[in-house]
């Protein structure tokens, strides 16, 4: 039995409670990453619970050098308690949040949650879509949208994508010569789909109508697509696909994937090696790709075999 998780689950309140339990995660994240080449991040004042997140995605501003990140805060993997944040940091490793909380918090209650954050600046403003799982009624997602001119101020989010449960995951957004693009994961019966949608308005007024799937290449037999992060490179796209055994993330492990701007197709090149020891890995989840000058990075999102979720960052130089 997972007595922390049990523990901070029932009791997690009481401000006793959140200290013992987040001093015990933090130390159990610096051994995790200690040795390695991965800087574990660290989350600074209120809002991520015991500094376990997941969902990572960023923006760098290269006139400030201040990087934004979305996660979802996930404390042992709780889902009741899984919000989107935004954050911002000066040196990469430690974030603080702009609003002291979620854009939007649920609240904790049901099986409902927040997730898949992914955020996108235009040239002229900022936009961060995230899912809201809907589990306690009817069962759907639904894509929510969230902007804001400086980065500092958002607006409350709201609802431009209602789909099917499992219909909308993931989602990637890309913005290139006035179009908004957004690459999605959906669900089926015998496992998943990658799934991209043009759009002339970054609220995809339009999506069910300009919805296509794509195709996958070297796809390792017995797994399915479960999360994506898509970065461009001029023409060039770099993916990182999270693939499962299995639908809810099962096995997870983390891919490196390449494509063209208007192509259909994905071709698998390698699985990245999360380069933490395999006594402490359970899944390697949705992560980010970011680019700073001339440098890529990795921000790495793993889950541990007691159900830790935390976010470390390296160089990425498997990108050519």
């Amino acid at each position: 039995m997972n007595y922390a998780k049990a523990i901070y689950s029932r009791w997690g309140e009481n401000p006793v409670v959140q200290w013992s339990i987040r001093k015990i995660s933090n130390i159990q994240r610096e051994l995790i990453f200690a040795g390695t080449s991965l800087e574990p991040v660290h989350f600074m004042g209120k809002g991520i619970a015991l500094g376990q997140a997941t969902h990572p995605d960023l923006l760098w501003d290269n006139k400030t050098g201040r990087l934004l990140m979305t996660v979802s805060n996930y404390p042992y993997g709780i889902e009741r308690l899984e919000d989107s944040f935004i954050l911002s940091s000066q040196d990469g490793i430690h974030f603080s949040n702009i609003l002291n909380g979620a854009v939007q918090a649920y609240g904790g209650h049901g099986d409902s949650h927040f997730s898949d954050g992914e955020m996108l600046f235009d040239g002229k403003s900022y936009s961060l879509y995230y899912r809201f799982c809907e589990r306690d009624h009817e069962k759907k997602d639904i894509i929510f949208l969230s902007t804001s001119l400086d980065g500092n101020k958002w607006s409350s989010g709201k609802e431009i994508i209602v789909a099917n449960r499992d219909g909308v995951l993931s989602p990637a957004l890309l913005f290139e010569n006035g179009r908004y693009i957004m690459y999605y994961v959906a669900l089926t019966e015998s496992g998943s789909k990658l799934c991209r949608c043009d759009s002339a308005s970054n609220d995809f007024q339009d999506f069910f109508d300009h919805r296509r799937e794509l195709k996958i290449e070297n796809l390792p037999e017995g797994n399915m697509l479960w999360h994506l992060n898509v970065a461009a490179d001029d023409e060039k796209l770099h993916g990182l696909f999270t693939l499962s055994t299995g639908h809810g993330g099962a096995g997870a492990r983390l891919y490196y994937a390449e494509s063209q701007m208007d192509s259909d197709t994905w071709i698998i090149k390698q699985e990245i090696d999360p380069l933490v020891k395999d006594t402490y890995i359970k899944k390697v989840y949705r992560s980010a790709l970011i680019k700073i000058e001339n440098t890529w990075y990795l921000y790495q999102a793993i889950c541990t075999k007691n159900d830790c979720w935390y976010i470390a960052r390296r160089k990425f130089s498997e990108i050519c």
